[in-house]
C-alpha cells in the first residue's frame, strides 16, 4: 500500500494500528481486573504504547493519508458508553484486528492517491492557467503595443493631415479671396491626394462667409448654417427656414457677398418678394450695408417684374389693403352688381341655399353613421346661420334658423354666471329683454365626459326658477326630420309662452340680404383671384364643376354663377382695357418665352436684361404657385446659367386661400435637378419653452427649431370655462365673459413686460359674444381694439395690437395672446370652403393649413405666450402643450376695466337676514363666488357716509365700496360670528 525505499512501510503501519486497537483491549481488560480486585495493567503504561504507535503513522504516512486513518481509527474507537469488558469482546479475535487494520490502510491508500491525483490535476492546471496568462499577457502587450504603434501612426496621419490640410487651406483660402464663384470648380480639378474632402472644403467656405461678414458687414452673430447658405453659388438652393431663424439676413447677406466680394454685378442679382414690405426691409438692409455710391441689385416684386417685362398698354388694376386701393375687387364688383340685377332670383336662391341648405349631405353622410364618423363629418365645415353666427353643427343651424325664420329674439353662446357655476349655452330666448328659455344641443352620446358636463348644466338649470331649460340632440332630427324638428323646437316656445311669428320669404332676405351679398361678392371676388391665379377660363370652371363629386345644389348654383362672373370679368376686362396682376404675370411669362427680356422701371432709373441675370433670389418660395413656377422658368430659359436661392418655411405656409401651392417647395429638388437644400432651424427670437411649442404643434413633419436664447421663456393656457368674472365685470359686460377675462390678460401682460403685446385672432371678428356698448361693429377687430384701448392708459394703449394671426405673419411680439386657441377656430373650416373644391382645396389640405397658421401664431412670442381657451374643447393642435403648460389662476390676475360712467361696487356681507329689503328695495343681487350682496352705484358725487345712513338697517354688518379695478375704498363693520347662508 506505501512504499517507502528499505522498509515495509504497509507493515509497519498495520503493526502500529493493531497496536492501538491492543491498547483498546489492555485498557478495557484492566478495567474488568479493578472491578474485580485483580491486578491491572496501568494506565500510563497503555497511554505510552498508544502514542508510540500514533507516532509510527504520523512518521510513516503522508499527510492527506494520516489524516484518512486517524479519522478511520476514531470512529472505531470504544465509546464512553460502552460497558466494561465490551471491547475486549469486540475485538478478541485477532483475524478481525488485521482484517480491520488492512481496510483502514486501504481506504488511506486510496485517500492518499486522490489527493495526490487532485494536487497534480491543480499542479497541470496550475501550470496551463500560467501559461494561458502568459500568453495572454503576450498578446495584450502585443495589441498594446499595436494600439500604439497604430495611435502613433494615426497621430502622425493626423498632424501630417492637418499640416496638409492647413497648407490646403491656406490655398484653398486664397482661391475663394481670389475667385469665390469658381471655387466648386476648383476644387473637382483640385489633386490633394484624398486628403481635402468635399465636406472639408464645405466647411472652409463656411468659415470664410462667417470671418468676411464680421470684418465687412460687422456681424456678430451669422452661424454656420447661414453662412452656408451664402457660400452656396453654384448650385440651385432650396433654403428651409424656421420662424425666427434670419432668413432675410441670410439672403440679404448673400446678395452683398455675391457684391462685394464675388464682384457680381448688380445687375445680375436679382431678388424678389410678394409684397412691397417685403421689397423694403430687403432695400433697406442692402443700402444700409452697401457704400452711398454704389448700385442696388434688383430688388422687385414679381408682379413688378412682370409689369416692366410685359409694359402692357391697359390699366392695371389691383387690390393693395395698405394704400386700401380696391381697384380689382371694384371690377369684379360691378360684374356681381349686374348679376344681381339681371339674374337676382339665381343669386337669392343660391345666398339662401348656402346658409340653409345642408339636410341632404347630412342625411346621406352624418346622422346614419357610428358616432365617431358622424362627428367626423360633422366637423368638415364650420357652419353658418341666417343671422351669421359661426355654429358647431348641423343641430344648432336648424335650430338657430328657426328661430330667425320665426323673429325670435335669441343670444347664441351668451354668458351665464349663476352660484359660481359659470358657462355659455348654445342659445339664450329673450323675452322683454331677459332670458326666458335656454336650449341646449347636446350632440354627442357615448362620452362620458361629455355627459357629465351635461348632467351639471341639467342640474344648473333644476335649480333656476326664472328660466326654462330645454334640451335637443341628433336622434330628435333623425326620427323627425328637419322641418318636424323645427316644429318641435317651436312647440317648446309655446309651451313657455315666447312669442314669435313666420317671417316671409321677402322678409328673411331682407333681413339677410345686406351681409349675405356681401360674403356673395367677397367670395366671388375671391374665386375670380384663384381662378386668375390658375390661368383658368369660365369652361375651366365648369368642367372642374361637372367633376365634382355630388355637390350640394347650393355648391352647383354658386359654382354657374361663379362662372359667368368670371366670364363677365374677362370680358370686361378686354372692353374696357384693364388688366390685373395674374393676368399680367401668365403674359409675362409668355412674353419672356418669346424673347422678351429686357425692362425698365421705376421711372426709367432702373434697367434690366434677364440674359445678365446670374442669381435669382425668392422670399417666401412655400407661397409659391403654378403662375409664379412658370414666371420663374420662363426667366430661366432666358437665363439658363442663373442660379436658384429660394427661402421659405413650409411650416408658414398659410397663404392656400390665395392660391399657393406647397407643392412647390415640396418638389424642389425634383423640379430643379441637382439642387441642394439646407436648413436654418436656429430661432434667435424666442424663449425655449416657445420654440419647444413650436415644435410640439408641428411635430414629426419636419426638421424642428432649436432655440438660440437662453432664457427659457413663459407659456400659459388661460381656459375661459374657469373664468369667474367679478360683479363689476358682470355689470359692465353683461353675457360677455370674453372681454373681461382678455382685459385682465392684457393687464397681466402690460405690467409684464415693457414691450409690445400682440392679441391674434383667427378671424376679423370676435369669436364670443360680446358686450361692449358698441353694436355689431364691435365685434371687429379694428373697432374691438379701440375698445380695449380705452380700458388702458394712452401710453399702454401704444403698445397693444389685436389682429389676425395670419395678418401678423412676419411681425414678433414681446406678449403674444392666442385668443381662441379652440377647436372651433383652429381648424376653421370656413362656411364657404366647399366653393373652393373646384381648385383642389380638401379637408385634409385646409387643416394642414390651419395647423400652420397656429404654428406662425405661436412662434409670434419672444418671451411670454397664453393661449387663451375659449371652449370646452382646446384645439387639437396644442397637442401636450395642455399638460405640460402652466395654468392661468384667473384670481391672481386684477380686474382690468374702465369706464366713461364710471361706478363703485357696494359689497355687504352676512346679509342673509336682511335679504328682502337689500333685494327688493335697493336692488341688490347676491354673488356666490364671495358670498355677498353687491349693487353698483355712480362713482361721480358717491358718499360713503350717507350710504350707510340709508342702509343702516345692515347693522353691524360688514360693508365695503369697491372702484372699478376692485381696490376697496370704503370700509366699516365686520363679518358676523355664524355660518353663511345662501339665499337659494
Amino acid at each position: 500500500m506505501f512504499v517507502m525505499k528499505g522498509e515495509d512501510v504497509n507493515k509497519a503501519v498495520l503493526v502500529a494500528v493493531l497496536h492501538i486497537i491492543e491498547t483498546w483491549i489492555e485498557s478495557d481488560r484492566s478495567a474488568l481486573a479493578r472491578v474485580n480486585g485483580l491486578a491491572a495493567t496501568t494506565d500510563s503504561t497503555v497511554d505510552d504504547k498508544s502514542k508510540r504507535a500514533y507516532s509510527v503513522l504520523k512518521h510513516f504516512l503522508p499527510p492527506q493519508a494520516h489524516a484518512n486513518l486517524v479519522a478511520g481509527i476514531a470512529n472505531i474507537a470504544p465509546r464512553a458508553t460502552d460497558g466494561v469488558g465490551e471491547t475486549a469482546r469486540r475485538w478478541a479475535r485477532p483475524e478481525r484486528r488485521i482484517e480491520v487494520g488492512r481496510s483502514l490502510l486501504a481506504a488511506a491508500a486510496r485517500a492518499q492517491r486522490a489527493a495526490e491525483a487532485r494536487d497534480e490535476a491543480a499542479r497541470v492546471a496550475a501550470e496551463e492557467e500560467a501559461a494561458r496568462l502568459a500568453a495572454v499577457a503576450q498578446r495584450l502587450a502585443a495589441e498594446e503595443a499595436r494600439r500604439v504603434a497604430e495611435a502613433e501612426a494615426e497621430a502622425r496621419r493626423r498632424a501630417e493631415r492637418a499640416a496638409a490640410l492647413k497648407r490646403f487651406r491656406v490655398e484653398a483660402e486664397a482661391m475663394l479671396q481670389r475667385d469665390f464663384l469658381a471655387g466648386d470648380a476648383w476644387f473637382d480639378s483640385w489633386d490633394t491626394d484624398g486628403q481635402v474632402t468635399r465636406s472639408d472644403f464645405e466647411d472652409w467656405k463656411a468659415a470664410f462667409v462667417q470671418e468676411w461678414a464680421r470684418n465687412v458687414l460687422g456681424y456678430d452673430k451669422f452661424d454656420n448654417q447661414q453662412a452656408r447658405a451664402v457660400a452656396t453659388t453654384s448650385a440651385d438652393l432650396r433654403l428651409v427656414a424656421r420662424a425666427g431663424s434670419g432668413k432675410t439676413r441670410a439672403i440679404v447677406t448673400r446678395a452683398l457677398f455675391l457684391q462685394l466680394h464675388c464682384g457680381v454685378e448688380p445687375g445680375a442679382i436679382v431678388l424678389a418678394a410678394f409684397n412691397r414690405k417685403a421689397v423694403e426691409e430687403i432695400s433697406d438692409r442692402l443700402r444700409a450695408a452697401l457704400p452711398a455710391d454704389a448700385r442696388l441689385p434688383h430688388v422687385v416684386t414679381f408682379h413688378a417684374l412682370a409689369y416692366a417685362l410685359l409694359r402692357p398698354e391697359e390699366e392695371l388694376v389691383f387690390d393693395d389693403e395698405d394704400s386700401e386701393s380696391f381697384a380689382q375687387s371694384k371690377r369684379v364688383q360691378a360684374v356681381v352688381n349686374d348679376l344681381l340685377v339681371e339674374r337676382k332670383d339665381d343669386v337669392r336662391r343660391a345666398m339662401l341655399g348656402h346658409f340653409t341648405e345642408d339636410w341632404k349631405r347630412i342625411e346621406q353622410r352624418g346622422l346614419h353613421m357610428t358616432r365617431d364618423e358622424f362627428f367626423a363629418s360633422r366637423a368638415e365645415v364650420t357652419r353658418v346661420t341666417l343671422r351669421g353666427e359661426y355654429v358647431k353643427s348641423f343641430g344648432e343651424r336648424v335650430i338657430a334658423n328657426a328661430l330667425f325664420e320665426h323673429d325670435v329674439d335669441y343670444k347664441y353662446e351668451r354668458n351665464f354666471t349663476r352660484g359660481g357655476f359659470n358657462y355659455r349655452p348654445d342659445f339664450t330666448v329673450l323675452a322683454a329683454g331677459k332670458p326666458r328659455v335656454v336650449i341646449e344641443y347636446f350632440g354627442i352620446s357615448g362620452d362620458p365626459l361629455y355627459q357629465r358636463n351635461a348632467d351639471q348644466k341639467r342640474n344648473f338649470w333644476a335649480s333656476q326658477k326664472d328660466v326654462t331649460f330645454v334640451e335637443f340632440n341628433p336622434s330628435q332630427i333623425v326620427s323627425l326630420g328637419d322641418e318636424a324638428f323645427r316644429s318641435h323646437v317651436l312647440s317648446t316656445l309655446d309651451q313657455a309662452g315666447i312669442p314669435y311669428h313666420r317671417l316671409s320669404e321677402d322678409e328673411i332676405w331682407e333681413r339677410v340680404r345686406h351681409r349675405a351679398l356681401d360674403t356673395f361678392s367677397k367670395t366671388l371676388r375671391s374665386f375670380v383671384s384663384r381662378a386668375r391665379n390658375l390661368n383658368l377660363s369660365a369652361d375651366d370652371i365648369r368642367q372642374r364643376m361637372y367633376a365634382l363629386d355630388e355637390p350640394d345644389e347650393s355648391v352647383r348654383a354658386f359654382l354657374e354663377l361663379a362662372a359667368d362672373v368670371h366670364e363677365g370679368y374677362l370680358a370686361r376686362s378686354r372692353l374696357e382695357g384693364f388688366e390685373d396682376f395674374s393676368g399680367v404675370m401668365w403674359r409675362a411669362s409668355a412674353e419672356v418665352r418669346a424673347g422678351q427680356a429686357t425692362w425698365t422701371r421705376a421711372g426709367g432709373k432702373e434697367h434690366g436684361d434677364l440674359r445678365d441675370i446670374r442669381f435669382i433670389h425668392v422670399d417666401e418660395f412655400q407661397d409659391f404657385s403654378e403662375m409664379f413656377m412658370d414666371f420663374i422658368q420662363a426667366i430661366r430659359n432666358q437665363a439658363p446659367r442663373a442660379v436658384l436661392c429660394c427661402v421659405g418655411d413650409d411650416w408658414q405656409a398659410i397663404n392656400g386661400f390665395a392660391g399657393a401651392d406647397l407643392r412647390f417647395f415640396a418638389n424642389f429638388e425634383t423640379d430643379f435637378p441637382s439642387s441642394t437644400t439646407h436648413q436654418l432651424v436656429t430661432n434667435y427670437r424666442s424663449g425655449r419653452q416657445i420654440v419647444s411649442a413650436g415644435n410640439t404643434v408641428m411635430n414629426g413633419l419636419g426638421e424642428p427649431a432649436r432655440s438660440f436664447q437662453s432664457a427659457p421663456g413663459s407659456i400659459q393656457i388661460a381656459r375661459l370655462t374657469d373664468f369667474v368674472s367679478s360683479p363689476i365685470e358682470r355689470h359692465l359686460f353683461q353675457g360677455d365673459i370674453g372681454t373681461p377675462a382678455l382685459l385682465r390678460l392684457i393687464k397681466h401682460a402690460l405690467a409684464e413686460t415693457d414691450g409690445n403685446i400682440a392679441v391674434l385672432f383667427r378671424r376679423n371678428t370676435v369669436p364670443w359674444f360680446t358686450n361692449t356698448g358698441q353694436g355689431a361693429f364691435g365685434r371687429r377687430l379694428d373697432a374691438y381694439l379701440t375698445y380695449l384701448q380705452g380700458h388702458f392708459t394712452e401710453e399702454e394703449s401704444k403698445r397693444l395690437e389685436v389682429t389676425t394671426a395670419h395678418k401678423y405673419k412676419g411681425r414678433e411680439a414681446d406678449f403674444v395672446i392666442v385668443a381662441d386657441a379652440d377647436a372651433k377656430s383652429y381648424p376653421l373650416l370656413h362656411p364657404t370652403a366647399g366653393l373652393f373644391e373646384v381648385f383642389g382645396d380638401t379637408l385634409d389640405s385646409i387643416t394642414d393649413a390651419d395647423r400652420r397658421l397656429f404654428y406662425v401664431a405661436t412662434t409670434r412670442a419672444e418671451t411670454s405666450l397664453c393661449y387663451l381657451v375659449t371652449r370646452e374643447d382646446p384645439t387639437p393642435f396644442l397637442g401636450a402643450l395642455m399638460a405640460t403648460a402652466h395654468s392661468v389662476r384667473w384670481d391672481n390676475l386684477p380686474v382690468a376695466v374702465t369706464n366713461a360712467d364710471a361706478k363703485v361696487e357696494i359689497r355687504i356681507y352676512d346679509g342673509y337676514d336682511v335679504r328682502e329689503t337689500l333685494k327688493d328695495r335697493f336692488g341688490f343681487a347676491y354673488d356666490e363666488s364671495n358670498k355677498t350682496w353687491y349693487a353698483f352705484r355712480p362713482a361721480d358725487g358717491f358718499d360713503f357716509q350717507v350710504v350707510r345712513q340709508v342702509l343702516s338697517f345692515i347693522g353691524p354688518r360688514l360693508i365695503e365700496v369697491r372702484d372699478g379695478s376692485q381696490r376697496v375704498i370704503h370700509r366699516a363693520g365686520a363679518r358676523l360670528e355664524r355660518d353663511v347662508q345662501v339665499p337659494f
